[in-house]
């Protein structure tokens, strides 16, 4: 597993001047940031420029750009769901120029709890649908496209929670196409997290690693909340998950003042790189 993290930590930076302070802090990947894509990106004439100035940062920093998060959006909201669908099209489309391997969506899932059985055929086939078309735009330009396990639980079913659903939507479309483990989304829909990964097994291709005190999805650092991190990284080894080990902590990036990032940048990938290497436990962070 390789210590990543999300580019939006330093989301007040240009991503290039992000790049080269992660990089700085000892980081060798990162997970470009859907809020850079949208400030930097998005509708900018000269984003071919763009990208190649955010690549030639990378290689001076010796980062990759292995992992992207694309449009964050619910494709079942019914508000502009046909533009940002088209905008996740073109995130596909930027992280192939960027390098990424992986671009991470979220699926549909309707406002309400989900329980009628028509509406979660319903929302089945519609997210079946959009994957697949998806998938084949990230075959044409070559990356993959990640979905991600969405919030459950407390807040009322919501389709994505569950592992089974993300499998089955895998399963069921050939293309370059897995899953992303939201840690933090998780904890909060009260999935036994070993179990989970180890179900997923080789369809993990992303991870988003967060913590939070089961309430509310904090997106805190490992530890300061109530995730299991023991569970989690042993069942990462288990089924020889060798991806980005990737930190998508926007908690973190409101509540640290711009002139320490630096230094909690540098905690963080100390932090990260012992429990890649498996010595961080529950008891030594206590």
């Amino acid at each position: 597993m390789i210590p990543s993290i999300s580019t939006d930590i330093l989301q007040e930076y240009e991503p290039d001047e992000a790049i080269r302070v992660i990089g700085e802090a000892g980081f060798r990947c990162v997970e470009f940031g859907f809020g850079h894509e949208a400030d930097f990106l998005e509708g900018k004439e000269d984003e071919g420029a763009r990208i190649e100035r955010i690549k030639r940062a990378a290689e001076k920093a010796g980062v990759q750009i292995l992992q992207m998060h694309g449009r964050l959006f619910n494709p079942l909201s019914g508000k502009d769901s046909e533009a940002n669908i088209a905008w996740a099209h073109r995130s596909i489309e930027r992280a192939a120029k960027l390098g990424v391997k992986w671009v991470v969506l979220h699926p549909g899932g309707p406002a309400g709890p989900g329980a009628d059985p028509k509406e979660y055929e319903e929302t089945t086939r519609f997210n079946l649908d959009l994957f697949t078309s998806y998938a084949k735009t990230a075959a044409r330009v070559g990356t993959g496209v990640a979905v991600e396990n969405m919030i459950g639980g407390a807040r009322g079913l919501r389709w994505g929670a569950g592992v089974t659903d993300l499998v089955r939507l895998v399963d069921a479309i050939d293309g370059p196409i897995g899953i992303c483990w939201d840690t933090g989304h998780a904890e909060l829909s009260r999935v036994p997290q070993g179990r989970a990964i180890r179900a997923i097994g080789h369809r993990l291709k992303a991870l988003h690693i967060n913590d939070n005190d089961g309430l509310e999805d904090r997106h805190w650092a490992p530890y300061r909340g109530q995730a299991n991190w023991e569970e989690v990284v042993a069942a990462l080894r288990e089924i020889v998950y060798a991806g980005p080990f990737n930190a998508e902590l926007p908690g973190e990036q409101k509540a640290t003042p711009t002139p320490v990032k630096p230094a909690k940048l540098a905690y963080l990938r100390q932090l990260l790189g012992l429990m890649t290497q498996a010595q961080v436990s529950a008891q030594a962070a206590s």
